[in-house]
């Protein structure tokens, strides 16, 4: 509580009963009084008591301003910083509820008192007051530079506390305005606080950066200037190792005063890529400050990473290669965090080099890392040469084997058919090595919708002067492009090899780009060619050495001008006769026996109902994702004759079986599975012609994917005894029923005189 005299003094002078033009020098007297003679204890109060009195309602606003100003004078040669707080923050709460009619003497106010909290180290508390100030008022005119260096004064208030969060904040708001700063010393100001908040948020490169920058300043003297560098050698060298440090470390070890810091020993040593032992690093860490020693999330702290990384990459010059575990011992690490730390490096592009985890070694190549991150975890001229060797080695076997087996084939029949079975096998296990070689079965199942929607939506094009064909026989790993007949007058431009055409496995087949490019006309005119004339797509009387084909197949005249519904019956016919005709049907033949028992107790046929379409969905996804066993088995449940006899699935269960797709392989049980697929889809077929469907019914897709895996079936022998003569016919009624890889097939039959003479 204030002193009875100055209680005294002070209701004095708020009488009535003293004159206004007496009032303002006797209030200057007591306070002059109050700050020279009042006891420590009483000084507080008494300007307390004090203040209130002038910022009474007695005194007006003309009065009682200049009477404030006084008082905050008086206030700021207080030397004690307690005193100073006390007083402070009753003045704020007393002006608060005005504050527009005193915002100088509020803004003052508030000055001294972050003063005063700064002196007790209170920095938070020191920022917060100054953030009060009223910087965009109407009342008075604050200049540019004013607002700037408040606001870099409330800046390094947060860094004094590490806040870099609240640092940044209003450091930004300075930028936006220091361009208009005439003041050399608030800009100096800018780039310290610039650089100590890119330094406590540990971007050690740019922080270096700014630092060196700031060290050059002619405005400085010298003694601070040598301690931004110093600061700007610590972030260079507390920056992940890489070109980017290397770059930073190189242009602050050529600057003529680095010899003077303390930290030159080890800038000389990260420079000229030597290891650095643990007493140098011990040596250096004893001046960081506690953000540069922070626990980083690997356990390790920013400077151990730094060293470590330095001393990999300082390695990577000495050695052409390191065992992992040696490379553990030099950095001090287990083998495990050594490879770590390795593969991280060359993944982000600051080490080049690769590591072999089987043998346990990395491999430092020659050259400079880019610092842009590679792929895969190798830098990108590395796994591109590595990746273009090893394709260039499997493609070469595989065409090798590719080039044996044809001439096997072509050369000894009998001994391919003796021996198919491990010849097979061996097959297998060549293509295995093959990213492609398993069927993608939902590129099977878009064949067969295809073929469904080109016959109800056919796809019509405006007429060309010449169309093109592509024509393509692709095996395993090999493709090669065939050059069509031409005539005269047609048009047709040869076709060459294209180098870089990709190859095709003949076990994933994609429905959605054909091998034969074709162009529909409405008409053709009087030079030109039909599709199936080009292709050779016509029939021929069927050869009476096939047990293989029934003597009843009609013979198709596809000559006239464009294709007609009535043609696409006959097909459609010729297709069911093929199907009854299966060899699962005939005496004779391997599995005959077993399929002609199964077939009498088979139940009818089954397309497509709600609940077998969920379980072949889920048939797929199993196989796609590498499931086969389950894949199979739930195939050979939904295609089961005397269960659910699904002609699609029975389609995908021979597949399995002849290809061994997590189960023994059974090319006989392939052969009668497809056979039984073919048989349903025709029976199917058939009711759809009778009732004077041209174009099929519902059934299409899957007869046409039966014929053809049959016509495989007769090329190869699968099942079979091999029969050119019916794959030929089998190839060439799927391709006249849409089947774009048997128009590929048939194309190739007719250049090699397989099953037909050869015309080309």
């Amino acid at each position: 509580m204030a002193s009875s005299e100055v209680l005294s003094a002070l209701s004095t002078l708020e009488s009535t009963s003293t004159p206004q033009t007496d009032k303002a020098p006797r209030y200057h007297d007591l306070l002059n009084e109050i700050v020279s003679s009042s006891t420590p204890s009483q000084l507080s109060p008494n300007l307390i008591a004090y203040l209130n009195s002038i910022l009474k309602d007695t005194l007006g606003i003309v009065a009682s301003r200049p009477l404030l100003a006084s008082f905050v004078d008086s206030l700021k040669s207080v030397p004690r910083a307690d005193v100073k707080i006390d007083v402070g923050q009753h003045a704020l709460a007393t002006l608060h509820p005005r504050v527009v009619s005193y915002e100088e003497q509020d803004a003052l106010i508030r000055e001294i008192l972050a003063d005063a909290y700064e002196e007790q180290e209170d920095y938070i508390d020191s920022a917060k007051v100054l953030q009060g100030i009223q910087l965009d008022s109407s009342q008075r005119s604050i200049s540019d530079d004013t607002k700037v260096k408040i606001w870099i004064r409330i800046v390094r208030l947060y860094l004094e506390v590490d806040d870099t969060t609240g640092a940044e904040s209003y450091l930004n708001r300075a930028k936006n305005l220091l361009y208009k700063v005439e003041d050399q010393e608030v800009k100096l100001m800018f780039t310290l606080s610039q650089a100590r908040i890119l330094d406590a948020r540990r971007k050690f490169l740019d922080a270096s950066q700014v630092y060196h920058n700031f060290s050059l300043s002619s405005v400085l003297a010298e003694e601070e200037r040598i301690k931004a560098l110093s600061a700007a050698i610590v972030c260079s060298v507390l920056a992940p190792a890489g070109p980017q440090r290397a770059r930073s470390l190189a242009r602050l070890y050529k600057d003529e005063r680095a010899q003077q810091v303390e930290e030159f020993g080890i800038l000389e040593k990260m420079f000229l890529d030597r290891l650095l032992s643990q007493t140098e690093v011990n040596k250096f860490a004893a001046n960081l400050s506690p953000h540069q020693l922070a626990i980083t999330a690997d356990g390790s702290t920013v400077l151990a990473k730094a060293v470590i990384e330095h001393n990999l990459l300082g390695a990577s010059r000495l050695y052409n290669n390191i065992g992992v575990e040696q490379l553990g011992t030099l950095l001090g690490l287990d083998k495990e965090k050594a490879e770590e730390y390795a593969a991280r490096m060359i993944e982000q592009g600051r080490l080049v080099g690769r590591i072999d985890q089987i043998d346990g070694l990395i491999f430092f190549d020659s050259g400079e890392a880019t610092g842009e991150k590679t792929h895969a975890g190798q830098a990108n001229l590395v796994a591109g040469r590595e990746l273009r060797k090893w394709d260039s080695n499997v493609q070469g076997l595989t065409e090798e084997v590719e080039r044996c087996t044809t001439l096997l084939q072509n050369h000894f029949p009998e001994f391919v058919a003796a021996n198919l079975s491990s010849f097979r096998d061996s097959l297998r296990l060549v293509l295995r090595a093959l990213p492609t070689t398993r069927m993608t079965l939902k590129d099977l199942l878009k064949k067969k919708d295809k073929i469904k929607e080109e016959e109800n939506h056919p796809e019509t094009t405006a007429p060309q002067a010449s169309p093109e064909f592509t024509f393509m026989r692709t095996t395993t790993t090999t493709q090669e492009i065939i050059s069509p007949p031409t005539y005269a007058g047609d048009g047709l431009a040869t076709v060459h090899e294209a180098p870089n055409s990709p190859k095709r496995s003949r076990f994933h087949r994609n429905s959605n780009a054909s091998i034969i490019s074709t162009s529909h006309t409405p008409q053709t005119g009087k030079g030109e060619k039909r599709l199936s004339q080009r292709l050779h797509l016509r029939s021929r009387t069927a050869s009476s050495s096939s047990v293989n084909l029934p003597n009843d197949l009609p013979s198709i005249n596809d000559g006239v001008a464009e294709e007609s519904d009535e043609q696409q019956a006959k097909w459609e016919k010729r297709a069911t006769l093929l199907a009854k005709n299966n060899p699962s049907s005939r005496p004779g033949t391997p599995g005959a026996q077993e399929g002609s028992e199964i077939r009498g107790r088979s139940r009818s046929v089954s397309l497509s109902d709600e609940k077998g379409d969920e379980n072949i969905q889920e048939a797929i996804r199993l196989h796609e994702a590498g499931d086969l066993q389950r894949s199979t088995a739930m195939f050979g449940r939904l295609a089961d004759p005397v269960g659910p006899n699904n002609a699609l699935s029975q389609v995908l269960y021979g597949l399995a079986l002849r290809h061994g797709w997590g189960c023994t392989p059974d090319a006989t049980k392939a052969i009668n599975y497809l056979s039984f697929a073919a048989s349903n889809s025709a029976a199917v077929e058939s009711l759809a012609l009778d009732a004077g469907m041209k174009k099929g019914g519902a059934a299409k897709g899957e007869l046409v994917l039966a014929i053809f895996e049959l016509a495989n079936c007769f090329r190869h022998g699968w099942g079979v005894q091999q029969d050119a003569v019916a794959a030929k016919q089998y190839y060439e009624t799927a391709a006249n029923l849409g089947d774009t890889d048997a128009m590929n097939e048939v194309a190739w039959c007719y250049n090699e005189g397989f099953g037909t003479k050869k015309d080309r």
